[in-house]
């Protein structure tokens, strides 16, 4: 494929040689044989040139008769009959029919695979599975009641990914990602009586005429709409959009007989679809919207009387929600729990058979896991179970647990249940007047931790916490690093504001924590120091956070003493983390050299602004916390490159584009809108006179 690929062969005709979807090509490329290559990765020497210059060759040929036949001319007299079959071949393809429906869903009870079912159809296979899976599945017949449609509307109002809503009703993402867009399309006029419940079920949606509003419109519809109400108000809004409109456009200029009867033709219809669309939106965030929210604070600032300023630019969001958003994007939080482990499974299924659907009691024995959490995953699990007989249902539940391991899961302290072990063993201290535990103590310790825990899983824990910490010595890049034992003064200062922001981002995934922050540290050790730790830093409110920006400009001006009167629960070193996290200590601290803002830009657009974790990775400099052994002096670090953090380059680069970004609000209306910001950022490659030409901070 490389070879192939060298050579000057398209994508599409390397997929045909190589008899596998181009897609699949060219991802592997991209995504595994591309960062070989620019690790040093040398490819091996290929055997059978006959066989690599032959296919070179057809490759070649597809790619001369694809170009001949785009610019071939063809009279209308010598249209022949293969010509007829080509030009419908390569015209837009048919709408679904009940035909084609019925031949996907013979070919599926054949055994074929979607690849195969995609060649029969001739069409790509990804179009015929959508197609299954939003229309044919007979799991979609009796699923969409009016209390899961309506839960439907509100999740995706909201803004939720089509992942979690899909978990959240038990049905595809794929399914209700095309219900949520059924609801928003026109009505048809064929009345319900007139159509058969099959061809409801199989009969392709209604063509129906779009209306392109502009961004001065779609603004009109939010406002009224807001005015009036979403609900049974169409008709008045429709009323107000018109006659704003006629009056916008003959202010303008003298009013058209076209612009009237097109204003004049929009329905209520037009307007509900594009309040949904609006609406969506104005939870989701295009990704020029983010741009153009983070150069507005970066400009303007965080008080509370610029966020009006900033939502008129960032478009239809309003300031309450600009500064939320610029609060999750500044510090995130997410501290959702990992994915259950299948001995975490095994273990819910085991005491589900003894206890029932008590989720509260399930919890208790399942460690870090709520009862929505329990109650969450058995909805997801048993949504294809038969729940009304309850015989079946156990059996169901009894084969499942029969396929999963049989290890008994460990006791595991969350951080709750360990700060009470801790609050405990501090106050027996300072009642006893001596940390040597008696006989017997540690069941009164268990019992303040929770009622029914054993005395041996507090010893245990106990234990851990007072072990020394793991770090991890020499150099970790040539595989060489041993793992020594430091107590729990080694961590830095710099290195719990690392943990903080793993945690922010990743929750409690120790081992992407590690890999992405903490390399010099090992999984074991990151855990007890969190455990040991305050965690306010890493579970900064809203509230919280704007108080603690708010104290101050710079690090060394702030009254950290005052500020923590302010924030009930608090300590200095949490609030001083914070602050160093933030976009104020960041833009102010960081260095970029101009070498580095080009690669930045490059790598930005290689990227296409989505993977900003990625982008990062290029810049590997010195990092600013290390394990003992690698700890530079601090005075070096001036003007040497520095480690950049993914949001450090994301600030960067949109304080690079601002000067090309246009003076007016972000008002896209589509989710994957990347193309503005990107498309002007490549000015700046073309033009270096607009990158700083000398070391600078942000």
């Amino acid at each position: 494929m490389l070879a192939l690929y060298e050579s000057k062969i398209n994508w599409r005709s390397i997929g045909n040689l190589m008899d596998r979807p181009f897609t699949t090509c060219y991802s592997r490329y991209l995504k595994i044989i591309r960062p070989a290559l620019e690790n040093g990765w040398i490819p091996p020497q290929i055997e059978d040139h006959t066989r690599l210059n032959a296919m070179i060759h057809k490759g070649q040929i597809q790619a001369a008769d694809a170009l001949s036949s785009r610019f071939k001319v063809v009279k209308p007299f010598e249209l022949t009959e293969a010509g007829a079959k080509n030009k419908t071949k390569n015209s837009i393809r048919p709408s679904w029919d009940k035909d084609m429906d019925q031949k996907i869903l013979d070919l599926l009870r054949e055994g074929k695979t979607w690849p195969q079912i995609g060649v029969a159809m001739d069409r790509p296979y990804s179009s015929c599975y959508t197609r299954y899976y939003t229309a044919l599945d007979p799991s979609l017949k009796d699923c969409w009641t009016p209390e899961k449609v309506e839960m439907l509307n509100n999740l995706a109002k909201e803004g939720t990914s089509w992942k979690h809503i899909g978990q959240e009703l038990g049905i595809r993402p794929l399914a209700c990602k095309a219900k949520w867009a059924a609801l928003g399309k026109l009505a048809s006029t064929e009345t319900p009586e007139s159509t058969s419940s099959e061809n409801l079920d199989l009969a392709p949606p209604p063509a129906v005429r779009v209306v392109a509003f502009s961004k001065v419109e779609s603004k009109m519809i939010l406002d009224l709409a807001e005015k009036y109400g979403k609900e049974d108000q169409w008709d008045k809004i429709l009323q107000d959009f018109q006659e704003q409109s006629l009056n916008i456009a003959s202010h303008r200029s003298r009013i058209s007989s076209w612009t009237k009867r097109r204003i004049q033709s929009i329905t209520t219809d037009n307007l509900r679809h594009q309040f949904m669309r609006l609406s969506r939106n104005k939870v989701l965030w295009t990704f020029d919207q983010e741009t153009s929210l983070i150069q507005q604070v970066l400009r303007l600032g965080t008080d509370d009387d610029k966020w009006k300023v900033i939502a008129e630019v960032t478009g239809f969001h309003s300031p309450e929600e600009c500064r939320s958003h610029w609060k999750q994007l500044d510090m995130p939080v997410n501290l959702n729990p990992t994915g259950w482990s299948k001995v975490e499974q095994a273990t819910f299924w085991e005491l589900w058979l003894k206890h029932g659907s008590d989720f509260d009691r399930l919890s208790a024995s399942c460690s870090s896991r709520s009862p929505a959490d329990c109650q969450r995953f058995f909805d997801h699990t048993t949504r294809d179970f038969s729940k009304q007989d309850q015989v079946q249902f156990r059996k169901q539940v009894q084969a499942l647990l029969m396929s999963l391991p049989f290890t008994r899961q460990k006791y595991k302290f969350t951080k709750e249940r360990s700060l009470k072990l801790q609050q405990a063993m501090r106050f027996y201290g300072k009642k006893i007047g001596s940390k040597t535990t008696r006989p017997g103590t540690w069941r009164w310790i268990a019992n303040k931790v929770q009622r029914g825990l054993s005395p041996m899983s507090c010893i245990e824990h106990w234990s851990y916490l007072r072990q020394n910490m793991d770090v991890m010595y020499g150099p970790l890049e040539e595989g060489k690093a041993a793992i020594k034992p430091q107590n729990s003064s080694s961590w830095s200062h710099d290195e719990l504001k690392l943990l903080d922001q793993g945690i922010r981002e990743l929750g409690s995934g120790w081992s992407d924590i590690q890999q992405r922050y903490l390399p010099w540290r090992t999984t074991r050790s990151i855990r007890q120091r969190w455990l040991i730790m305050s965690d306010k830093s890493a579970r900064v409110t809203e509230v919280e956070y704007y108080t603690i920006i708010k104290a101050g400009d710079d690090v060394e001006g702030i009254d950290w003493t005052q500020l923590v009167k302010e924030m009930p629960g608090w300590n200095k070193l949490p609030c001083r983390r914070v602050f160093e996290c933030s976009y104020k200590h960041l833009v102010k601290r960081t260095i970029w050299q101009p070498e580095e803002d080009r690669l930045l830009v490059e790598k930005t657009l290689e990227e296409h602004g989505r993977d900003w974790n990625a982008i990062a990775a290029h810049f590997r400099g010195i990092q600013p916390a290390m394990a003992p052994l690698y700890t530079p002096s601090s005075d070096d670090l001036q003007e040497q490159r520095t480690h950049k953090t993914a949001w450090q380059c994301r600030l960067r680069w949109c304080q690079l584009v601002e000067p090309l970004m246009p003076k007016g609000p972000s008002l896209t209306a589509t989710e994957n809108s990347r193309s503005l910001a990107l498309k002007l950022s490549k000015q700046l490659l073309s033009s270096p006179h607009l990158l700083p030409n000398q070391s600078k901070c942000m």
